[in-house]
């Protein structure tokens, strides 16, 4: 979004962008939520002129797309208890609200676009041959630290506490 002043509509304050986005959090509200119930309105808050202007900037492509980017956000929000509730509802034998959930793990489990973002990143092969010297080389001074006697060693190794690694 471009950040420049607006055009003379004394008493300006704000620019243009944090009109895009007091605009736009507007229309994300609900209609019964909102404390201004019109463009006017909002426009005498924000304390710009209800003129062509402004009301070109509000019905503008910036507005609605940060508009939509919120309304999303705050759904998304929600998405973990809609679908508990969906599949409390499946499984006490609602047929449609198990319809809804089998076909949104479908459309997640084949979108080549999300499952990518949840594929780890590959790493280099220079970086994964470093790593594993560094772990040779420190499994074999933890080796020569138990010395020659293997008797010796066992009875030490015996010793040690065992730490979980986390891997099973």
């Amino acid at each position: 979004m471009i950040d420049e002043p607006l055009p003379t509509n004394p008493p300006v304050q704000l620019s243009r962008a944090e009109l895009i986005e007091a605009v736009a959090q507007w229309q994300a509200t609900p209609v019964v939520l909102r404390q201004e119930h019109t463009l006017n309105q909002l426009a005498r808050r924000l304390g710009v002129r209800a003129n062509g202007w402004f009301y070109d900037l509000a019905e503008s492509s910036e507005v609605y797309h940060l508009m939509l980017v919120k309304v999303a956000g705050d759904a998304l929000k929600q998405a973990p208890e809609i679908l508990m509730t969906l599949a409390e509802k499946a499984k006490a034998g609602h047929v449609k609200a198990a319809e809804v959930y089998l076909n949104f793990l479908r459309q997640v489990l084949t979108d080549e676009r999300f499952l990518a973002v949840l594929k780890p990143a590959p790493k280099d092969v220079n970086t994964l041959l470093e790593d594993t010297a560094r772990a040779a080389k420190s499994l074999l001074a933890f080796a020569e630290s138990l010395g020659d006697d293997e008797q010796e060693a066992r009875r030490r190794l015996a010793r040690m506490p065992v730490e979980n690694s986390g891997r099973g």
